[in-house]
């Protein structure tokens, strides 16, 4: 009774604190010290039952108080049993009550569901009544002396601590089920590119395993970008061992696949080895990331196509035999030496001292002769000829506007070479004799217009 008539003005002012106190000894116990069984037992209990008396308190203020003040203790005694009740799921799925009830015998993936389930129950509603309750207490607080306790003001402020616990919890919520979904959308600007349909058809065509080795610390931004586009890229293609390690964690195996700093992915199968340089950095990695696909593509068709040859005639003037200048800008064989290289190729020179004069080399895969602007000797439109005789591959790209007689070479492909113009922008050949004003829809449309007039 004197207990009672004490708290006919409401709980007093530490039983808050000494609430949160209660559950930082149970989180303490449970999450922090949990490897040390007799401390374990004796802070969660200690949490456990401070919580518990606590609650027990509000409600005896609650059945002491009259008027406004009654329904703001009432308010606070039941959030109080909310964070009770959460305490109580949560040790439901500790070992031992799980042995104690018999979801310890359950099948793995039943037991699995209940544990995520629980999880996720206690979690909302211990954040659910502890942040209300703690906003309710904080505008109660000018409140606890005066006569007149407004209930209006200290409902608004729980029901604010309220919506921000809801949006805290489905936010979570969120977040995990997006990351569990196989979907990504990245609206940055550079963001990371995705496994193209070439990359994976690449990949599909592999008749060997290829391991695919991701050197990046835990919760690395740039690991995680890459992580993303290499889980998606293995998804379905069992031939893709993927593995993602921190090279700290597992120095042998970064050891042996020769990677001694982060940031790095290493595409292997049997001997053949690429790596990609990426960094940690995301600031300077973004151009990187957003380039990955082709990068991946190249390492991966490299590791999974035997390393061929191809030739390039020099000593004639070709494109892939100067250098470009400001006079001949543009003729440059660039762009066919970065296409083969990523088509796994060796580039070698093919001129009179290494054998186009008497025979094209016993490795050669194929030979490219771009644009020429000096004429070929006879021996060696015979070398030539003779390879393509064979079956051997050769690439002739024969500039119309050359100032040399490249027939020969023409010749070796049953070809002739003329300089006259095929297609003109202005001159047209004639494929239909029709009224061409029929084809013009505005003329179609005054035609009919006429008709429906009678004229």
């Amino acid at each position: 009774m004197e207990m009672s008539r004490g708290l006919r003005t409401g709980t007093p002012t530490w039983v808050a604190p000494a609430y949160v106190a209660g559950l930082a000894l149970v989180f303490l116990g449970e999450r922090v010290l949990s490897t040390i069984g007799w401390l374990r037992l004796l802070l969660s209990g200690t949490g456990a039952l401070l919580i518990t008396v606590l609650t027990v308190v509000r409600w005896v203020a609650a059945r002491a108080s009259d008027g406004q003040a009654r329904s703001v203790a009432r308010a606070l005694a039941l959030l109080s049993a909310g964070g009770v009740v959460a305490v109580a799921m949560y040790f439901t799925t500790t070992e031992w009550v799980e042995e104690r009830l018999g979801i310890a015998t359950m099948a793995l993936a039943s037991r699995q569901r209940f544990e995520s389930a629980m999880t996720v129950a206690w979690v909302a509603l211990a954040l659910g009544t502890l942040v209300p309750m703690l906003f309710a207490e904080r505008a109660l607080f000018p409140m606890r002396r005066s006569n007149w306790i407004e209930w209006r003001r200290v409902r608004e402020a729980l029901g604010a601590g309220l919506i921000l616990s809801l949006v805290a919890v489905y936010g979570s919520l969120f977040t995990f089920v997006a990351g569990e979904l196989a979907i990504k959308a990245d609206f940055s600007y550079f963001h990371t590119a995705r496994p193209s349909e070439s990359t994976r058809k690449i990949a599909e065509s592999a008749r060997s395993p290829v391991d695919v080795l991701a050197f990046f610390p835990e919760l690395n931004p740039v690991g995680v970008e890459a992580g993303a586009y290499l889980r998606d890229l293995a998804r379905g293609l069992p031939a893709i061992r993927l593995q993602y390690s921190d090279r700290l964690l597992v120095p042998e195996v970064a050891r042996q696949a020769k990677v001694y700093d982060d940031g790095i992915i290493v595409v292997e199968r049997g001997a053949d080895r690429e790596t990609i340089s990426l960094g940690t950095d995301i600031a300077t990695a973004r151009p990187k990331l957003k380039t990955l696909d082709a990068d991946f593509q190249k390492a991966l068709l490299k590791v999974l196509r035997e390393r061929r040859t191809a030739y390039f005639t020099v000593g004639h003037g070709e494109l892939n035999d100067t250098q470009p200048t400001p006079q001949n800008e543009g003729r440059t064989g660039r762009g066919v030496r970065q296409l083969l290289e990523q088509q796994n190729y060796v580039e070698r020179d093919l001129d009179a001292a290494s054998g186009l004069l008497s025979d094209v080399p016993g490795d050669a895969s194929i030979v490219l002769v771009i644009g020429p602007a000096q004429p070929f000797l006879p021996e060696e439109v015979a070398t030539l000829a003779r390879y393509a005789a064979r079956g051997g591959h050769l690439l002739l790209c024969l500039d119309p506007e050359a100032k040399v007689d490249l027939q020969p070479l023409a010749g070796i492909a049953g070809l002739a070479l003329s300089p006259s113009v095929l297609a003109n922008d202005k001159v047209h050949l004639r494929r239909r004799f029709n009224d061409p004003r029929r084809d013009h829809p505005r003329q179609h449309r005054t035609d009919h217009h006429r008709r429906s007039r009678g004229e």
